[in-house]
């Protein structure tokens, strides 16, 4: 069966217009808001499933995958599944997925999370690679980094981090997927200058009151100097 293309309908807590697109890609469709092709990621139970109906009256189901727990990356998590599962039923051919379903670009990140959360650095691969499909060279890779990290990362909860998000640039990429936005009027750079302060204000306020010691500052998200 051909399938190029597809109508995302969701019934969710969340907006997963995004991850389903990310999964997706993989087999080459792409969404398509008049597309004759319905994709439908829907609740059911304590979980999700991903429904395909076809032009020609196919309609497929994929497995459904339990949601862990109630957040946002788990219903991503889940919803990334049942996507491929779907999609893998109807196009039927094998997948290069280097990363699994981690598609962002931090995948530390969700591994140091999982250490936090008490998984031990022994379980930390295997659960990579059941719950995000990541092929195992690559669960034990990020595991070893995350290791290293943490042997780097200071000791005390005192030391933090600031980020001054500048969400502009002069032109939009295509591939970007910050918040960024392309440089607006003046009045509206000097709105956003106000707000940026006040927020500045009340973060040297809460680090003198928690008594924080800031480690870096880091400015960025999208074109700062623009």
């Amino acid at each position: 069966m051909m399938i190029s293309d597809y109508r995302l309908e969701q019934n969710l807590p969340y907006d997963l217009t995004r991850p389903v697109a990310e999964m997706a890609a993989f087999f080459d469709i792409l969404p398509q808001s008049d597309s004759t092709d319905v994709l439908k990621i829907v609740q059911e139970a304590d979980g999700c499933v991903a429904i395909l109906q076809t032009e020609d009256g196919t309609r497929r189901v994929s497995r459904p995958f339990t949601i862990l727990q109630d957040v946002r990356g788990e219903w991503v998590r889940c919803a990334k599944l049942a996507v491929l599962d779907v999609l893998g039923q109807a196009v039927r051919r094998g997948l290069v997925m280097p990363w699994g379903i981690l598609t962002g670009v931090r995948p530390g990140k969700l591994a140091h999370k999982l250490l936090d959360s008490g998984l031990s650095c022994d379980e930390l691969p295997q659960y990579l690679e059941r719950h995000y499909l990541l092929p195992h060279g690559q669960a034990q890779l990020l595991t070893e980094i995350c290791l290293r990290q943490r042997q780097l990362l200071p000791a005390a909860e005192k030391q933090v981090g600031i980020y001054i998000g500048i969400p502009f640039c002069l032109s939009r990429c295509l591939y970007c997927s910050f918040p960024a936005y392309v440089l607006p009027g003046q009045q509206a750079l000097e709105e956003f200058w106000s707000v940026l302060y006040k927020d500045l204000t009340a973060a040297a306020v809460a680090v003198q009151e928690y008594g924080l010691k800031v480690q870096s500052i880091y400015i960025g998200g999208g074109t700062p100097t623009s």
